[in-house]
Order: C-alpha cells, then structure tokens, then sequence
C-alpha cells in the first residue's frame, strides 16, 4: 500500500472570489493538506478576482495560483491546471472541481489515497454529489 501518494486540487476559477475562497479554506481543514496540493486556475476573470487570489495565497507554499491570459472556457481551463499538477506537481491523484465544491470531509485524502491503493484500476472516482 502506497500511503506516500501526492494529491492535488484543481479548482477553476471565474470572477467569483468568494466561492473560490470558500472552496479553498474548506480544503484546507482537510488533514494532510500541507503534504499536497491546491491548484486554482483563473479563467481569465475581467474583474482582477484572479489576482486578488494570487495575493491572498502567494505565500502559502501548496497553493498555487494560475492566471490564464484568456478563457478557453471550462474544458482549457481544466486542462491548464491539470497538466499543471501533472507536469509541475507530480501529483499521483487530481481531483478536478469547481469553485463552488466544498469538500467537507476531512479524511477526504486518506479515503481516495486508500480507495486507490485497494483498487488498483482507478482512473476516475465520482463523489455523492448533495445539492442544498
């Protein structure tokens, strides 16, 4: 069993910094988050939220923030952040979300780092998505 896995966080971002925000500080209350990721890409947003959040989390060492030059939409800027954990990261587990996606349990890592050392074929996992 690989306990040793490097998760990382892509969360797209667009002009609303308050949602951004709310997902981020969730995900920091996950345990073990400082052993990994966020990465929240900024889709381009006319309103200079993105640079906002690059303040806000510039000198948190496992945040990351990407400022897209323009918005190729929701897939591009996916793909931006994905290949970012990828490539930059090394992470082993991407979890790909929207800004207003808050993951509130804190042994969401433990679980997929689990999950995905028992079942050696994982490509995608889908959560129980609960809508308010």
């Amino acid at each position: 069993m690989n306990k040793n896995l490097k998760v990382a966080f892509v969360i797209l971002h667009y002009q609303n910094i308050e949602v951004t925000k709310e997902s981020t500080e969730y995900l920091k209350k996950v345990r073990g988050i400082e052993k990994h990721d966020i990465v929240i890409v900024d889709n381009a947003s006319p309103n200079g939220s993105g640079q906002l959040l690059f303040k806000l989390y510039e000198k948190i060492s496992n945040i990351h923030v990407l400022l897209n030059s323009q918005n190729g939409g929701f897939a591009y800027g996916n793909n931006i952040g994905y290949s970012y954990a990828q490539q930059q990261l090394r992470a082993n587990i991407i979890v790909v979300m929207n800004s207003d996606v808050n993951i509130k349990d804190e042994a969401f890592i433990e679980k997929v780092i689990n999950y995905t050392n028992t079942n050696k074929k994982v490509d995608i996992l889908a959560p129980d998505i609960i809508v308010k």
